[in-house]
């Protein structure tokens, strides 16, 4: 239905329309590129549930509109009725079902992605594509990197067998049978293909953190440069970082935000903690498939085991809780948890952190759910308990 309206009404206002199917979110990054389109439509609410449903929308870059972008075609869209063309200047639709080969075409040509050790290795992996947009491109990268690969959740019925969000406590399907397979690996893909997780070969999440951080910690050697993440990401980047000798730039979550601030310091890899890996020469968004090329990579290059690239990761403990906001003052929600926490340095780059020597304390509002975010980090899980108790009883106090 959503598409037949996005459709039409491009097609009303003299756009010329290409329909690439059922495809990953950045595989419409990479097509807009491709194609030199003015703009791309993805029609996906991501990891939200199946009932959602949203408009995704990219500039000619191929990227996520940013903020004045968004608020100007919002302005555009409440100036009143669009400017329909005469029945003879139409748009025109046609169709490419070629766009996910050509996105896999531009993983590979990747010098970071080392294929002939990756089919050297013969490497078995399961992928959880959570019946969304992932698994015919899944299909097509591990086929052509010689992995030994088993699909899960594949075809794309939008009928989530799972919460679709890739969190150690959604994967018990995928972490069972990687385990009774004897798999090497296990990869976990949210709807649109645009995060990932990974399970050890013993069957066990190792986190969407902690993706991230092996894929920085194996690439960022290679190329240098600093790294950006947003606010909310785990810090355990900046300990591998520090490591690498690299700095790290924090932005606001979104991902335009982190693309935007990784064009222009000239980072090489990046993302944000829900399992968005970000490397620009490749694709400047956020980009399961590219993680999933990334981390067999590093498993090929290292001739090592899932747990060993974890093991190097120097180890938090992250909680993550949503708080529902009806009619939530936040600034008065947020300002009680400044208050509460003296010790704590306070950083409003988005919503409200307070980083403490020991961890952090992170509250913002959703920008996609009518909901609060409450995270909290630190070196210790009895910490981190700590320290989403006292923020639970300042929100609710607040």
């Amino acid at each position: 239905m959503a598409m037949a309206a996005v459709t039409s009404g491009l097609l009303g206002v003299g756009c010329d329309v290409v329909d690439l199917g059922i495809v990953s979110t950045p595989t419409v990054e990479v097509a807009v590129r491709e194609i030199g389109a003015v703009g791309g439509i993805q029609i996906s609410a991501s990891h939200n549930p199946a009932d959602w449903n949203a408009l995704k929308l990219l500039s000619d870059r191929g990227i996520f509109l940013t903020p004045a972008e968004g608020a100007d075609l919002r302005s555009r869209i409440d100036s009143g009725r669009p400017g329909f063309r005469e029945w003879d200047a139409l748009g025109v639709r046609s169709e490419r079902r070629d766009l996910s080969a050509i996105h896999v075409d531009r993983i590979l040509d990747s010098p970071l992605v080392e294929t002939e050790r990756i089919r050297a290795r013969r490497i078995r992996a399961v992928v959880d594509c959570v019946a969304g947009a992932g698994g015919e491109i899944a299909g097509i990268l591990l086929g052509r990197l010689g992995v030994e690969a088993t699909l899960l959740n594949r075809e794309p019925t939008g009928l989530f067998p799972r919460d679709p969000e890739p969190r150690p406590e959604n994967l018990a399907e995928l972490s069972e049978r990687v385990a009774s397979t004897g798999a090497d690996v296990g990869f976990a893909l949210d709807p649109d293909a645009d995060r990932l997780s990974v399970v050890d070969e013993s069957g066990h999440p190792i986190g969407e953190e902690v993706t991230l951080a092996v894929v920085v910690d194996s690439v960022l050697p290679r190329v240098g440069g600093d790294v950006v993440i947003n606010v909310s990401t785990t810090m355990a980047i900046d300990d591998i970082a520090a490591r690498h000798g690299a700095r790290v730039h924090r932005t606001a979550v979104g991902e335009v935000n982190v693309t935007e601030k990784m064009l222009a310091t000239g980072s090489h890899v990046g993302g944000e903690g829900n399992g968005g890996i970000i490397v620009p020469a490749v694709n400047p968004g956020r980009d399961g498939l590219l993680g999933i090329a990334l981390v067999l990579t590093a498993l090929a290059r290292e001739g090592t085991k899932v747990s060993e690239l974890a093991s190097r990761i120097p180890p938090t403990t992250m909680r993550k809780e949503k708080i529902e906001i009806p009619d939530l003052d936040v600034d008065q929600v947020l300002g009680g948890l400044e208050r509460g926490f003296v010790d704590a340095r306070p950083d409003r780059t988005d919503g409200l952190k307070l980083l403490l020597e020991d961890g952090w304390v992170h509250v913002r509002k959703s920008n996609t759910e009518p909901i609060l975010r409450l995270l909290a980090e630190a070196r210790h899980p009895e910490r981190v308990d700590e320290l989403m108790a006292k923020a639970r009883r300042l929100v609710a106090g607040a």
